[in-house]
């Protein structure tokens, strides 16, 4: 690409002058043209054929990164509902109840707990789920 643009910008280099005065302007060369447009083209074959694709025990590698920190963003999501859990049954007349109540948008304590119990199985599951996939994952990368 960067050949392509020098070879264009040719025709506009200092001397060329008296062109540019005479009014008719800088004309560019068709084979000038034609050569950096087959030196481009050849250049971006050349980039392509030296660059190997991505082996499968990198690709492999990065997507077990992706469910590992997947699985730690869940065991934390656990232990927050654990704790918002844990907090909403110590009273009845606590702040924690009344923050969580408004954060849901309910009106009892026991729509309270329901939500909270069916999130921390949702993330129980998903844990489960995601802990398949490493072990499928670790199968496949032994040899």
């Amino acid at each position: 690409m960067l050949i392509t643009g020098f070879l264009l910008l040719l025709p506009f280099l200092p001397g060329r002058a008296q062109e540019a005065s005479s009014g008719e302007g800088p004309k560019a060369d068709p084979i000038l043209i034609g050569v950096a447009l087959s030196w481009d083209r050849d250049f971006d074959l050349i980039y392509d054929w030296e660059t190997p694709p991505e082996p499968e025990r990198a690709v492999a590698g990065r997507r077990r990164e992706g469910y590992e920190l997947e699985r730690k963003a869940l065991e934390d999501r656990l232990a927050d509902l654990t704790a918002r859990m844990a907090a909403v049954q110590g009273s009845y007349s606590t702040e924690a109840l009344l923050k969580e109540m408004l954060a849901q948008d309910v009106a009892s304590l026991q729509e309270v707990q329901d939500n909270l119990r069916k999130e921390m199985a949702d993330t129980e599951r998903r844990i489960k789920e995601v802990d398949q996939v490493l072990r499928r994952l670790a199968q496949e990368a032994k040899p």
